[in-house]
């Protein structure tokens, strides 16, 4: 049998040929006796995650280091160049593409099930003074971009801060 997490993996990587194959043969096999696929799900993803936005930032160059239920994550941004990088993009995203605000995206660990999260964000500039030191306990949503009955199951939350 398959469960509904390995069929959404499944059918993202089929594309939508493999898919209509698999389809098929769930149909067959439910007629030899095998139990069917029962629920029609979309195949959107989502990850367990926090977005902080941050406006009102410096042109030149700064970085942020944002600590997320004990993970530290540090970004380095010049909003003049639209550059941004992560020390570990496996633990956080950027977007320095506006002109005075980055989008940062830092990861929650997998199996991440709690109703709050606990965040810090340090931003300096590139002489090393402090422009912001705060923490926060963001409230986590449960999202199914699928439905209700489909996979996948993220946790999220987000942010604004202003310099």
């Amino acid at each position: 049998m398959i469960t509904k997490r390995a069929e959404h993996r499944l059918l993202a990587g089929l594309g939508s040929v493999g898919a209509l194959g698999l389809v098929a043969a769930s149909s067959f096999a439910g007629a030899a006796g095998c139990s069917t696929l029962s629920v029609n799900c979309t195949l959107i993803g989502c990850d367990d995650q926090v977005t902080v936005t941050i406006t009102n930032a410096p042109g030149g160059p700064f970085v942020v280091d944002t600590v997320l239920d004990g993970t530290t994550v540090h970004f380095t941004v010049d909003l003049a160049t639209h550059a941004c990088s992560s020390s570990d993009p496996t633990l956080g995203q950027c977007d320095a593409s506006g002109t005075d605000r980055v989008v940062l995206t830092a990861f929650l660990g997998d199996g991440f099930e709690a109703e709050t999260a606990e965040l810090q964000v340090t931003v300096k500039d590139q002489a090393g003074v402090t422009l912001l030191d705060q923490k926060k306990t963001l409230g986590i949503v449960v999202t199914q971009p699928n439905g209700e009955d489909c996979e996948p199951t993220c946790h999220q939350a987000a942010t604004e801060l202003k310099l």
